[in-house]
């Protein structure tokens, strides 16, 4: 499992996927015994929360914002 941990602000998102390459049966195998774990905690700064992300190996967390910049290129 892999911990991502980010600021967010209200109206932001995560987008969560399976890797392109990854094994259907695998991942499954990965969600069903850890799945996908998420935790907020209040942040310093104002308006922003902090989110903690723990997934299998097999699943991308991407920010929606690099997803967007992404399909620009």
């Amino acid at each position: 499992m892999g911990n991502l941990i980010i600021n967010r602000k209200p109206g932001q998102r995560i987008f969560l996927a399976p890797e392109t390459e990854a094994d259907a049966a695998e991942l499954y195998r990965q969600l069903t015994e850890g799945g996908i774990w998420l935790e907020l905690y209040h942040s310093r700064t104002p308006g922003q929360i902090v989110v903690c992300i723990t997934a299998p190996p097999a699943v991308n967390v991407v920010r929606e914002e690099l997803l967007q910049s992404s399909a620009l290129d």
